[in-house]
């Protein structure tokens, strides 16, 4: 469906459904299901509720049988583990939980039809008091849209087993029908939005590592389909989809938590088979209290995701995240446990963990331990390791005797550290053969290095993963490190031993970052994760001068975008009612960790106190789009936080004041696991373990954008601070630095920073839009009159020195499109290509009365669909805007629609697509050579000033503006 608040949605009900406002049970058809299980055809003859009941719909949908996809069953294991977490659920009060599971071949369109347009109707009525939990785990494609309500054309939808498609408009459909039924109804889908996939590639030389292309329980697969060639079905594998959810925002008792947004994939693991974003739903459900509001919720799910997908996941969350989920722990269950169930061997089962694999350690507790002090350290009965895991029995044995009973069945154990499978890094390291491709002795050397080193073997996995970082080589011979979510995180000039070297320890850096994101304070009956601690990232009160001016600041503990360069603190308040010891570190993209407060030593602070640690102000630097992180850490003894962190200055700093949380931390975090973990010099009766108090912890993300202005922002993140909501198409104050070349002579930067100072020309704004013939004398005489479109594009080029055209003419888009147009001359046509920045795009069509009318623009930003040009529109500003259009030569952004197809209106659509000559011609992705030079230094004054500031003074003066 179209973008939260910008279409209308599908409201009214189909012909079978139009009973459902009626409120009458009886209209309702009451023929038998053929195939839908007893469970759930009986829901139908339910006696009229006296009191709210929980109905939940639980549908995993296998693959359809004939596809490539190799996890086609881990849909319906997803739903078979929500089905069993459910049904073991404690309820406080007298609610009902009704339970409907549809897998495998039952989990087909005639039973979710029947289930829908039925079922359901009959045993709910309008205004009834029932919550309803819709879950879905399937595989996601697009289909061409045949109502005409996607601005994109293409319908999002849902592969069932038998190899129908549920639509995005049919699910919206059946919600809006059953809405005015129910309280409230919660929509959990793990599944891609869209076939989109970036595709690690070992190439035909994958063979240097015996880990290649391994199975093992970190590797991670999309769950995308492409249905191929018929048109009815197939769509462009690189869509980004609309930024559409599945279903409308705007009903008030519906929440939509979608495993993955539009631009990008939803993955699943294989060992334990199960989605990423399913296992993290479970276990945030299952470690909070009844009536945690969604947000919350999507918070620790959020960044759960993103630490296991390496940031390639990033979930969605709409409509009424404000209102608590009905599905949370019940008041008496004991939240997020596991039970042993057999002493010989030592057996503990419990609901899937993706890091419970071995090396994994649980804390055991006594059988009926009160649910306040699980998680307590201080009060656990022992310490016990995983030996094998099989995604639902792990066989463990006791590392740490801290009481002298012996276990028995029925005892608890909550997860305390993750196992060695769950902290592996994936990386794929390119094959020679394939762009960007790594030579093989390179390759060799890198393998080498990490097998011979066993504190790297224990973090790194050489493999082909969809939540891998990838090894490539850069054109000029280097090698350069990416994130899964493609962000360039290290640039190495060259590819020599040294080099290697080099690399293998930025590997095991971003491990220990994993490490880190997968670590979850011991809270007991004192604190709550992403609670207790309320974190905020603050804008600095001074800023350097090229510090991005956009910043909307985050609620506490929410993620926070920042802008290139922009200085900022950690602010952090205690809402214990004990005083906490608070430190933590920062996690750099580029694999860094500094320990916070500087210096390492952790502050205390009192109940309900507040405080900036230690002043320290930090500045976000690229890679741009890519995510650091901020964990800080409240322990009720002072920490040497020194212990986990990365940096120079921490390596060498001695740790003998550390204290015993802060060294068992440094052995997981950085992999060195050594005494206890490893067998040596294990604990006893006699020699008990370290003494650990209860803890926790609290981890804000960071976004480093280079142009916070057009970043999306959800109504809860505006929440604290509302601010003024940005106009629909034009970007103020864009920052053209990370477009830049490296480059400062190249053709590219002369013509970038060329249509900047355009933009920047006058005190408030750009040179205005206006049409006329450019006959005075002298070009700040026409620019005070104004500029068109095609003539902006004409000025760009040609004052930065770049040919145009035989003659250099000016052509307004008529004679700008067509065989014979004189852009052949220098340009080379694009269209159809992937774009680059630097294109121009022509658009022809006709105006609202009939006339021939057209546009042009330069493309800036491909994917985020900015433009640069002279504009005379500045699309619809919504009501209750104190802004106004802004039009003339100004970046615009796209804003409502995901493609590059029309500009303004449907009438005007792209017609030609032109790439000039002089540009470089490299096959290397044009962003490693532009990221490289960002890398450099692009906050100092120096860089600021040198490119863009430099050319507006070319430029001509216009009388009452200052260049």
């Amino acid at each position: 469906m179209a973008s939260s608040g910008t279409a209308a949605w599908i409201v009214a009900c189909v012909a079978t459904l139009s009973a459902c406002q009626e409120g009458s049970r009886a209209e309702v058809s009451a023929a038998p299901s053929t195939t839908l299980p007893e469970e759930c055809a009986g829901w139908a003859d339910l006696p009229e509720a006296t009191s709210p009941r929980k109905l939940a719909v639980i549908v995993g949908a296998s693959a359809p049988a004939g596809t490539s996809a190799r996890m086609r069953t881990t849909p319906a294991a997803d739903a078979r583990a929500v089905h069993a977490w459910l049904s073991t659920r404690e309820d406080s009060g007298p609610q009902e939980s009704l339970l409907c599971l549809l897998t495998d071949e039952q989990a087909n369109m005639q039973n979710l039809e029947e289930l829908f347009e039925r079922v359901l109707l009959r045993a709910t009525r309008v205004g009834g008091n029932d919550e309803l939990l819709l879950y879905l785990s399937a595989y996601g494609t697009q289909r061409w849209d045949d109502t005409a309500d996607e601005p994109d054309e293409r319908d999002e939808a849902l592969v069932l087993t038998d190899g129908s498609l549920l639509l995005d408009d049919t699910l919206d459909r059946y919600v809006r029908t059953l809405e005015p039924r129910t309280r409230q109804i919660e929509v959990v889908i793990d599944s891609c939005s869209a076939p989109l996939v970036r595709t690690p590639s070992m190439g035909a030389d994958e063979a240097v590592s015996e880990d290649a292309d391994s199975d093992g329980p970190g590797s991670a697969e999309p769950r995308c389909l492409d249905l191929g060639p018929d048109e009815s079905f197939a769509v462009d594998a690189t869509s980004k989809g609309d930024g559409a959810g599945w279903i409308g925002t705007d009903l008030p008792g519906v929440v939509i938590a979608s495993a993955s947004s539009p631009s990008r994939v939803a993955l699943s693991v294989r060992e334990p088979a199960h989605g990423l974003f399913t296992l993290a739903w479970i276990r945030a459900s299952r470690q909070v209290g009844s009536d945690t509001p969604w947000e919350q919720l999507a918070r620790t799910i959020d960044r759960e995701v993103a630490t296991l997908s390496g940031g390639a996941q990033r979930p969605q969350f709409e409509g009424a995240i404000s209102e608590p989920s009905a599905w949370t722990t019940g008041a008496s269950e004991r939240r997020g446990t596991w039970s042993v169930v057999d002493t010989s061997p030592l057996t503990l089962r419990g609901p899937p963990l993706a890091e419970a694999s071995p090396g994994a350690e649980f804390r055991l507790y006594a059988a009926g331990t009160d649910s306040s002090r699980l998680g307590d350290p201080a009060r656990a009965m022992a310490t016990a390791r995983v030996i094998e895991y099989d995604g639902l029995d792990a066989i463990v044995e006791v590392v740490d005797n801290l009481d002298p009973r012996p276990t028995q069945p029925g005892d608890l154990a909550v997860p305390s550290l993750a196992g060695d499978a769950a902290l592996k890094l994936s990386v794929d390291v390119y094959a020679a053969n394939v762009a960007g491709g790594v030579p093989t002795d390179v390759r060799t050397a890198l393998v080498g290095a990490v097998s011979g080193d066993p504190r790297l073997s224990r973090r790194i996995r050489f493999e082909r993963s969809a939540n891998a970082f990838t090894v490539e080589s850069r054109s000029n011979g280097g090698l350069l490190l990416r994130g899964p979510e493609g962000a360039i995180r290290n640039i190495f000039s060259k590819s020599d031993e040294s080099t290697v070297r080099e690399l293998a320890e930025s590997l095991a850096n971003h491990a220990s970052q994993r490490a880190l994101l997968l670590l979850r304070g011991e809270t007991g009956e004192l604190f709550e994760n992403d609670r207790t601690l309320e974190v905020q990232i603050a804008r600095g009160e001074s800023q350097p001068l090229c510090a991005g001016s956009a910043w909307t600041q985050s609620c506490p503990n929410d993620t926070q975008i920042i802008p290139l360069c922009t200085q900022w603190k950690i602010r952090v308040k205690n809402t214990s009612t004990r005083v906490l010891h608070v430190g933590g570190a920062v996690l750099w993209n580029d694999g860094e960790i500094e320990a916070v407060p500087e210096g390492g030593r952790s502050q205390p602070i009192e109940p309900g106190g507040t405080v900036v640690l230690d002043g320290a102000a930090f500045q976000s630097l690229p890679p741009l789009d890519s995510q650091d992180h901020v964990v800080i850490f409240g322990t009720q003894q002072p920490t040497d936080w020194n212990a986990v962190a990365t940096t120079p200055r921490a390596k060498t700093r001695a740790l003998s004041e550390a204290s015993d949380l802060a060294a068992v931390l440094r052995g997981y975090v950085v992999g060195e696991r050594g005494g206890r973990r490893m067998g040596q010099d294990q604990p006893t009766s006699e020699r008990p373990g370290p003494e650990i108090r209860s803890w926790t912890h609290s981890h804000v993300p960071i976004r480093v954008v280079a142009n916070a202005q057009f970043v999306q922002q959800t109504t809860h993140q505006l929440r604290c601070d509302p601010g003024v909501a940005q106009r629909e198409y034009t970007v103020d104050d864009f920052d053209l630095r990370p477009y830049l070349p490296g480059d400062s002579e190249s053709p590219l930067f002369k013509l970038l920073t060329t249509a900047d100072s355009l933009a920047r020309y006058a005190k408030t704004d750009g040179v205005r839009y206006r049409q006329h013939d450019w006959t005075r004398p002298s070009d700040a005489e026409n620019l005070s009159m104004g500029i068109d479109c095609s003539r902006s594009v004409w000025y760009a080029f040609t004052r930065a020195g770049l040919p145009y055209n035989r003659e250099d003419r000016y052509l307004y888009t008529g004679v700008m499109v067509g065989a014979s147009t004189w852009m052949q001359d220098e340009f080379d046509s694009c269209l159809g290509e992937p774009l680059r920045t630097g294109d121009v795009l022509v658009y022809r069509g006709v105006n609202s009365k009939g006339q021939p009318t057209g546009h042009t623009v330069i493309v800036i930003d491909p994917d985020e669909r900015v433009a640069w040009g002279s504009h005379g529109w500045d699309g619809n500003v919504s009501k209750g805007l104190a802004s106004e259009a802004d039009t003339g030569v100004e970046y615009q952004r796209i804003a409502f629609k995901p493609d590059w197809d029309r500009w303004d209106t449907s009438r005007v659509k792209l017609a030609a697509c032109w790439r000039h000559r002089a540009f470089d011609k490299r096959s290397a992705p044009q962003d490693v050579e532009i990221t490289a030079s960002l890398l450099d230094d692009p906050c100092s004054e120096t860089s600021c000033s040198s490119g863009i500031a430099r050319s507006r003074a070319a430029l001509p003066p216009v009388a009452g503006a200052a260049p």
